[in-house]
């Protein structure tokens, strides 16, 4: 009887270890670092919103969680964020620094987000500036 409490006691110890483990590979895992990512795709602004109009399920499908490297003009610009050809909005994790401005031709990487069917815009975050002329 003796040997049968310590086989079940053991058991019980092994499945909480492996139950902290999982545990903490699940809650703290490391996070992406969408800068060092190569993109899965390119493609224009205007692009990416019209495949998101025209049938969100399948984009949705496609693009979201996944980098995109994504062109266009610069339409506005905020402290943090910016919008390319009234089709993509752009979130930076810091506050954009360059001499950028508005008209110019802009390319971009990020993470998709999804899609904002009120204000018509794609939306991408944790991007940073590949190049602008």
């Amino acid at each position: 009887m003796k040997k049968r409490t310590k086989i079940v006691a053991s058991f019980f110890v092994i499945a909480i270890m492996v139950f902290g483990i999982v545990f903490y590979q699940t809650f703290y895992a490391s996070h992406r670092n969408i800068a060092a990512e190569k993109p899965e795709l390119s493609m224009m602004a205007k692009q990416l919103q019209n495949t998101y109009a025209e049938d969100f399920d399948k984009a949705n499908a496609s693009y979201a969680d996944k980098v995109i490297e994504v062109e266009g003009i610069l339409t506005a610009i905020e402290a943090s964020s910016f919008v390319l050809n009234d089709a993509v909005q752009v979130d930076f994790l810091d506050n954009i620094t360059s001499e950028i401005k508005i008209g110019e031709n802009i390319t971009i990487k990020g993470r998709c987000v999804g899609y904002d069917d009120l204000l018509e815009l794609v939306r991408l975050d944790q991007a940073i500036i590949l190049s602008n002329k």
